[in-house]
This record gives C-alpha cells, sequence and structure tokens, in this order.
C-alpha cells in the first residue's frame, strides 16, 4: 500500500503532495505547515481537503469506481479530534 500511497500522491502533484505529506506522514498541524511554506492556514486546510479529493478520484480511477482502497485513507485521517465521549 505504502507504494500505491506514493503513487498517487505523485499524481496529484503540488501544491497538494506537499501539504498532505507534511499533514499526515510527519503528523504537522495546519499552523505548522504555514509557517513552513509561508502560507495562510486557511491555505493549507483547503490544499488538505482537495488534495484528498483528488487522491480519492485518483483511487477510485484505479479501481473501476470499486473503492477497495477506502481502507488505505484511514492512514490520512488520523484519530478523531473535537470529540467528546459522554
Amino acid at each position: 500500500m505504502a507504494a500505491l500511497t506514493r503513487e498517487v500522491l505523485e499524481e496529484v502533484g503540488e501544491p497538494y503532495q506537499r501539504v498532505l505529506e507534511l499533514r499526515y506522514f510527519e503528523d504537522r498541524s495546519a499552523a505548522e505547515i504555514a509557517r513552513e511554506l509561508d502560507i495562510p492556514p486557511g491555505t493549507v486546510r483547503w490544499r488538505c481537503h482537495e488534495g484528498l479529493e483528488r487522491v480519492r478520484v485518483a483511487l477510485d480511477e484505479r479501481s473501476d469506481g470499486q473503492r477497495p482502497w477506502r481502507g488505505l485513507l484511514l492512514a490520512f485521517a488520523g484519530p478523531p479530534t473535537g470529540l467528546e465521549l459522554a
């Protein structure tokens, strides 16, 4: 799966690839990425959102829409945030 992940990220390309790598493989916050890349945090968040959508589309195209790749995207999801358990 790691090879497929790398291949799809390269296919998605910049500016999304670097932001996704920093966010999901280096576990950096939007603020940290923004400082490093000298862009607004909102731009980082938008690039993450748009980049993940492009990853999904690329994976759909490779699997004829069957979506066996869903588990691969869990690596991007990380732990839930902002949730409180009652």
